[in-house]
């Protein structure tokens, strides 16, 4: 998710991911969709994002940064 933002930390507009299927976000990270949505709802039970019909919306920023230690890529 890091990695579609941009680094300008004051746009709320780039906190957000917007996608029509979630398996399509799956493939492109090369996970099972079972996964990537258990990830998603321990993320959300977390308060680190939040799940709305179409879209995720990043809400620490930081805390997904630490989450991801550097490796946004992976």
């Amino acid at each position: 998710m890091l990695s579609t933002l941009s680094s300008d930390t004051g746009s709320t507009a780039s906190e957000e991911l917007k996608t029509a299927k979630l398996t399509e976000v799956a493939e492109l990270l090369g996970t099972s969709y079972r996964h990537l949505n258990r990830v998603i709802r321990n993320l959300c039970a977390a308060s680190v994002i939040e799940r709305k019909k179409s879209a995720l919306i990043i809400k620490d920023r930081e805390k997904i940064s630490a989450l991801a230690s550097g490796n946004i890529y992976e």
